[in-house]
């Protein structure tokens, strides 16, 4: 009887009773977002859907990230286009990173460059979802005049599902890499 007592001085004390606590449950992750959100590792503060796309927009920030600078510069996330045969200007990937940044006066100075960070708030933000769709009808219009070998192969109209796509591709050429590899070894 003497522990279920502190059970219930526990249960006063915090607002939650321990014994019906689940880990990843929504109000689990609320409170421990309001009382320890700094000191939380971050798989105990997100269900497993968030940490899933957490870990898609750390692995597609890690890929992007080819100077190894733990920040992602206009340049790098160009060539990610580039590579994917997307037609983004310049311009309209300054207007997609001022997006991104803190403050305007960091955008301002013309140094464009994200942290993880940054770069995650932004691939959640609506406003950089509701820019990155107005950028992808423009650029839809123009893809039917292209070679067929020229066109992007999935164009979303939102970033975050184009990240995962990008991530999914990566996994499959490393997979890919891996295979071939293996195979000139035997």
């Amino acid at each position: 009887m003497e522990s279920s007592k502190n059970i219930t001085g526990l249960e006063e004390k915090i607002g939650v009773c321990p014994t019906n606590m689940q880990l990843n449950s929504v109000s689990t992750i609320e409170w421990l977002k309001r009382r320890f959100n700094k000191t939380t590792k971050i798989q105990y503060l997100n269900n497993p859907t968030q940490l899933q796309q957490h870990k898609a927009i750390w692995d597609v920030f890690n890929k992007l990230d080819e100077d190894g600078s733990n920040s992602l510069d206009i340049d790098e996330v160009n060539q990610m286009f580039v590579n994917n045969n997307i037609s983004v200007t310049y311009d309209q990937l300054k207007a997609l990173f001022c997006i991104g940044f803190d403050n305007e006066s960091t955008c301002k100075s013309g140094t464009y460059e994200l942290s993880f960070e940054q770069f995650k708030a932004f691939t959640l933000s609506e406003k950089a979802n509701k820019m990155f769709r107005k950028i992808v009808k423009e650029i839809r219009k123009y893809e039917i005049y292209k070679h067929p070998e020229k066109r992007a192969g999935l164009l979303p109209y939102n970033f975050s599902t184009l990240l995962n796509y990008l991530s999914e591709k990566e996994k499959k050429e490393t997979l890919r890499e891996e295979i071939f590899n293996s195979n000139k070894v035997l």
